[in-house]
């Protein structure tokens, strides 16, 4: 039931809203204001589009098998610090994406869809808190 939420609310969200890559870093930039200026050679917004894959590759895997997000989080994660994000800062991704995808659908967000994503980003946060 959890992974059919999730899954259901991305693809009904890219139905209606197309691409998603602008919508979700408008609102991290928003959310973290700090963080817009880590992405000034991202002419292109490759890294933008490369990081966001990374992180729908690591939500589907944690709905499913859940084996790459135990490796990759956690790694990912220490990668960060050393741009100088910390790990909860790296973690606000994951909401960001939920809440963007929340906003994007409207009244056709469902309480299991809500269910699911809190499930989803209480199991991501741990991966989180174990690199930290």
């Amino acid at each position: 039931m959890q992974a059919e939420a999730i899954i259901s609310s991305l693809e009904l969200a890219v139905e209606k809203i197309g691409d998603p890559a602008p919508r979700v870093y408008e609102r991290l930039f928003r959310e973290q204001p700090g963080l817009e200026e880590l992405f000034f050679m991202d002419n292109d917004g490759g890294v933008r589009g490369s990081m966001l894959q990374q992180c729908f590759d690591c939500i589907f895997d944690a709905i499913g098998e859940g084996v790459i997000c135990r490796s990759v989080i956690p790694s990912e994660c220490e990668r960060h610090v050393s741009y100088g994000v910390e790990p909860d800062v790296f973690f606000s991704f994951f909401p960001v994406i939920r809440d963007t995808f929340r906003e994007a659908l409207g009244d056709d967000w469902t309480p299991e869809m809500a269910q699911a994503w809190e499930t989803l980003l209480a199991d991501l946060k741990h991966h989180t808190r174990e690199a930290a």
